[in-house]
């Protein structure tokens, strides 16, 4: 199987994600970024979005694999690209982006995709409920897509984790777990978990600085770094490898919603420690149910709450944890996104 995946410059976690999936499902070499995106190969990029950005520059993430290009001729992909199209060698295409350098990319090669029958998916990774909202105004619309990936489906929003929209179906693809390498960032001893608890973010949400004053108060053995911080704690955030391993020295790990209601943190947190979370209302396949996979907290005091009580209670701590694991490893990788992707369109019959 072959798959055709139209990129934005810019970094993009969800994108990021989902290209990783493919490679790791179908193997890189079956896998085309286009145009090639440097960063999904270990290497840093520049790039201009003008007018707002000038001087961009994008590398790979910390928690990024580094993959081998799909192609014979790395220097002059667009021939080889038409090349395959012409001959239906792609099975799907993905559209990395909803953002405007995506969808012109995308627009450049649609009518040759049309005309060789390659179904294409839209990849909607954006920190928002609504769905289609595009940047600048492009008539998504008016595309013909066969499945529309979308990130956030807010409960209050949307019926139900899957259905169709103007025609066009449309399915739940949160964030999801880089399992192989957060595997690698912590360590596979049974040594004693050192910290009760952790809470490292990014304040984009104030519901986060309300969680992290409440913990700092509870005397816990705890590592609670914000940024930025109304408190001017002296403790900091750590690059990504170090905050796995403090997540996995932890025996609880604190998971609160940022700007997006989806984030990465709660597809990690669950690989390294309990995960005691606000559980935000998305629609989700396979959900993390509260109790079982994970324990849910309704405000920062609750949480403090629920926190103690675990704290108390060992045996409950490592079932739910261990039960949360599981649950993620199986369902929740970024491997376990694109299988669910590959099974939506062949039972939709988009695919063989």
């Amino acid at each position: 199987m072959k798959v055709l995946f139209i990129c934005h410059p810019e970094s993009d976690y969800g994108g990021g994600f989902l290209f990783n999936g493919l490679c790791e499902v179908l193997g890189a070499k079956n896998v085309y970024d286009y145009p090639i995106k440097p960063s999904y190969h270990g290497q840093v990029h520049n790039y201009s979005l003008l007018p707002h950005i000038v001087n961009g520059n994008t590398g790979p993430a910390a928690w990024e694999v580094v993959h081998e290009y799909a192609y014979a001729n790395v220097a002059e992909p667009h021939g080889e690209i038409r090349d395959l199209i012409q001959a239906k060698e792609f099975d799907f295409c993905v559209v990395e982006s909803l953002r405007e350098v995506a969808v012109s990319n995308f627009c450049g090669l649609r009518d040759e995709l049309r005309h060789a029958g390659i179904p294409v998916v839209l990849h909607d990774g954006e920190d928002h409920q609504f769905l289609l909202k595009c940047a600048r105004g492009s008539n998504i619309k008016a595309i013909d897509f066969a499945l529309i990936l979308k990130r956030e489906l807010w409960k209050d929003t949307y019926p139900s984790h899957e259905f169709e929209y103007e025609g066009t179906k449309v399915v739940g693809f949160p964030f999801s777990s880089i399992s192989a390498s957060i595997e690698h960032a912590i360590s596979t001893s049974e040594k004693e978990r050192d910290l009760d608890i952790c809470f490292l973010a990014g304040r984009t949400w104030d519901e986060r600085q309300r969680v992290a004053d409440v913990l700092r108060d509870g005397n816990f053995d705890s590592y609670i770094a914000l940024s930025p911080d109304d408190r001017g704690s002296p403790v900091v955030l750590k690059r990504w490898c170090d905050y796995i391993g403090t997540m996995r020295d932890s025996k609880i790990a604190v998971s609160v919603r940022g700007f997006g209601m989806d984030t990465v943190r709660f597809w990690e947190s669950p690989l390294c420690a309990l995960m005691l979370t606000d559980l935000p209302p998305l629609h989700y396949v396979n959900p993390l149910v509260d109790g079982i996979h994970c324990v849910q907290f309704a405000g920062a005091q609750d949480c403090v709450v629920k926190a103690r009580a675990l704290l108390e209670d060992e045996e409950r701590r490592r079932t739910i944890y261990e039960a949360g694991r599981k649950w993620v490893l199986e369902h929740h990788t970024n491997s376990a996104r694109v299988q669910y992707l590959i099974q939506t369109l062949r039972a939709m019959g988009r695919i063989a």
